[in-house]
């Protein structure tokens, strides 16, 4: 079925690609931390087509269009459906993302998941060998705060609908630093 709704996948290994924007429900201000910019990720969309993958950016039609070589904009297509959400996380090869609702999908699935820009450790107990997260740093009072630090002020406790400490300005992952890690995690 997934070959017959997207030809462009046909013999070809692919992984779902998720970057959380601020359209989704309305954004809410606790929620806003969770965003990203899509533009970071296109180091890692360019080494994961150059690698022979398909990258199927999945999300919701309130995310800009998104036009790239050896992409499939799935958010924006026209066979979008929820049989379709779990059938193309299901047979992926990977999953990228956010600590966002598909990442419950590919944690069903057993994927192996590649976290960016995250600002909770705890949904990553659920991951199988062989994924990685990058959390976002954390900046109070204009320094940098430590892993620790953040553990301490309870930071990673933040699931998407708790708390977010309006003293902290969390960073997002560069280019650089989404393309690094990736090579790390495509070994």
């Amino acid at each position: 079925r997934l070959e017959a709704d997207f030809p462009e996948l046909a013999g070809h290994p692919y992984v779902c690609l998720h970057v959380r924007t601020g359209g989704f429900f309305n954004d809410h201000a606790y929620s806003a931390p969770r965003n990203a910019n899509i533009e970071n990720y296109f180091l890692a969309i360019d080494e994961l087509v150059a690698r022979g993958y398909v990258v199927v950016r999945i999300g919701d039609s309130g995310m800009p269009k998104l036009q790239r070589d050896g992409i499939l904009d799935y958010a924006h297509h026209a066979k979008r459906s929820q049989a379709n959400d779990v059938l193309l996380v299901e047979h992926c090869d990977a999953y990228i993302g956010s600590l966002t609702g598909p990442i419950d999908l590919a944690c069903l699935f057993e994927k192996r998941i590649f976290t960016v820009n995250t600002l909770s450790l705890s949904h990553c107990t659920w991951y199988r060998r062989g994924s990685l997260f990058i959390p976002k740093r954390a900046k109070l009072e204009g320094r940098m705060l430590s892993l620790k630090e953040q553990a301490d002020l309870h930071l990673f406790e933040v699931m998407g609908t708790g708390h977010v400490d309006p003293r902290v300005e969390y960073i997002e992952n560069s280019a650089e630093e989404i393309h690094q890690a990736l090579l790390e995690f495509l070994l």
